[in-house]
């Protein structure tokens, strides 16, 4: 479960900067003095958040429920473990 959790997290992180880090160099280079306090890119900060919140929520879930029906994390093979 801590696994499911882990990858829930580090999941919305990754989505969460994939939706904002554009909206935020948007709103900067379109008006360089008040392009982060607009409206706009307010709401889509916060969309974005959400989106990336529930996104995270679903693949934890789906994760914990993988795991849980028996399946496992694949692991690389060791360079001693040569055939």
């Amino acid at each position: 479960m801590l696994l499911a959790l882990g990858g829930g997290a580090l999941f919305f992180l990754i989505v969460a900067s994939l939706l904002t880090i554009p909206l935020f160099a948007l709103a900067q280079f379109t008006e360089p003095g008040r392009g982060t306090g607009r409206e706009w890119f307010r709401d889509g900060l916060r969309w974005a958040v959400l989106g990336g919140a529930l996104v995270a929520a679903g693949a934890g879930a789906g994760l914990a429920w993988w795991l849980r029906k028996g399946g496992r994390i694949p692991q690389p093979p060791k360079p001693w473990d040569v055939e």
